[in-house]
């Protein structure tokens, strides 16, 4: 285990007859208790912080962070922290593209998708904000030219790989944006002979 759980409120020290003795540090019942503590794999150290009786749930989050890690797929928690509009930009500026194509999308993300989620940050998105944001679109009539391509867009630029090489999970909201649900259950069977 790469991490720690740290007690603030208890430390050990040792005892006159050489064992380990457990007192009360100078934080004892103030602030959260427990501190889970990593280190990213960009070197830097990461923690939360968790109430007294929650060791539990501090050793869980540290376990499914350490597991995220080692299967390829951990993202900085403050990554999600970055608007959309910032995230646009920083994509436009990493993806290559044939001019042409380029002017076109940075058109659909100035006129149709920055207004209206240029702000909003990217761990925040939820497939009802794409929803909501399509049905504006077809509201003021501009879905047939715009929502489709607009909609491709979000999911191209959502689908960006982080600096360690694996997908963005938090920008997975995006990914259903010009996707309309299934109205039925497809059988498995094929067509029917009758």
């Amino acid at each position: 285990m790469a991490g720690h759980v740290q007690d603030r409120w208890y430390k050990s020290i040792p005892g006159s007859d050489g064992k380990s003795v457990r007192v009360k540090t100078d934080r004892f019942g103030i602030g959260h208790r427990y501190r889970a503590r990593y280190v990213a794999p960009d070197g830097s150290e990461k923690s939360k912080s968790f109430p007294d009786r929650q060791k539990r749930k501090a050793e869980a989050w540290l376990a499914n962070i350490e597991a995220d890690m080692s299967q390829g797929r951990y993202i900085d928690p403050a990554a999600g922290s970055i608007t959309f509009g910032q995230y646009a930009k920083d994509w436009m500026a990493a993806v290559t593209i044939d001019p042409v194509t380029r002017e076109s999308v940075e058109i659909r993300l100035r006129v149709h998708a920055l207004p209206y989620l240029g702000d909003r940050p990217m761990a925040s998105f939820r497939a009802s904000h794409l929803r909501a944001w399509m049905r504006q679109l077809e509201e003021t009539g501009r879905a047939a030219s715009t929502g489709g391509p607009s909609s491709q867009m979000c999911r191209r630029c959502s689908r960006r790989p982080s600096k360690t090489g694996s997908s963005l999970r938090i920008h997975a909201g995006l990914a259903p944006c010009g996707h309309r649900p299934s109205m039925g259950a497809r059988s498995s069977r094929g067509p029917s002979s009758a």
